[in-house]
């Protein structure tokens, strides 16, 4: 009889919190879109403390 009682809290507990997570995600969808990914820079905007010119640069791409 104790074990019904612990296997009956056990899936409503795990019930419950599926619930949850399934009306959580469904709350999420108000149309907008999101991807997930990789967007190469080609170009970037620095700004240094202090004036002056690079004469090398030591790394390659990657």
């Amino acid at each position: 009889m104790k074990k019904r009682i612990i296997i009956g809290v056990f899936v409503l507990l795990f019930v419950s919190v599926g619930l949850l997570v399934y009306i959580g995600q469904n709350n999420k969808k108000t149309g907008e879109l999101f991807y997930s990914g990789t967007i190469e820079a080609t170009q970037a905007r620095l700004s240094f403390q202090v004036p002056g010119r690079i004469s090398t640069v030591n790394v390659e791409e990657g």
